[in-house]
């Protein structure tokens, strides 16, 4: 098999699973934001609505009445923003990126070098890889910024300690 399509190939595999690292790390922290949201929105939300309750049976109607316009800002918050779906699509596309990761990893450091493969061949999983990366770009909710900061710089610092630890 012609060693320079091997390289080339490795190359172009390793770029694809750190751009991947990269998206499904950012889809992590999104998700987490999301859920921390939804933490801060649902439990006042709770409590309201069981205080609410407790002062109607108390006949406390202005407290009744100011509680249930929180309550209903809130619940409307909740329901426009949707914290909890917006988590879980993100916290799925984090998974998807990582399942494509490992296995383009697994491609590269075990099939190309152990499995008799053809050029033809090599070059399809490549592309089959490549166009698994595009539907997930196009299918993923849209990476929030401070999420991609914070993989980017959550990755340098594994990058970074990582080196440490083999020079130690």
């Amino acid at each position: 098999m012609n060693q320079e399509l091997i390289e080339s190939i490795k190359r172009e595999t390793t770029r694809l699973e750190e751009e991947i690292w990269y998206c499904a790390k950012s889809h992590f922290n999104a998700s987490d934001r999301w859920e921390k949201i939804n933490l801060w929105i649902g439990l006042p939300t709770s409590i309201l609505a069981a205080t609410a309750g407790i002062s109607a049976f108390k006949d406390q109607t202005e407290l009744t009445i100011t509680l249930s316009i929180a309550l209903t800002i809130l619940t409307t918050i909740s329901t426009f923003l949707n914290p909890s779906q917006k988590a879980s699509r993100h916290k799925n596309s984090g998974v998807a990126y990582n399942k494509l990761k490992n296995s383009i990893r697994l491609f590269r450091e075990v099939e190309l070098i152990n499995t008799p493969l053809n050029e033809q061949d090599i070059k399809k999983r490549l592309l089959t890889y490549s166009e698994l990366r595009n539907n997930l770009n196009g299918t993923s909710p849209n990476i929030p910024r401070h999420a991609y900061l914070k993989a980017h710089s959550d990755i340098i610092k594994y990058l970074k300690e990582k080196k440490d630890q083999m020079n130690n």
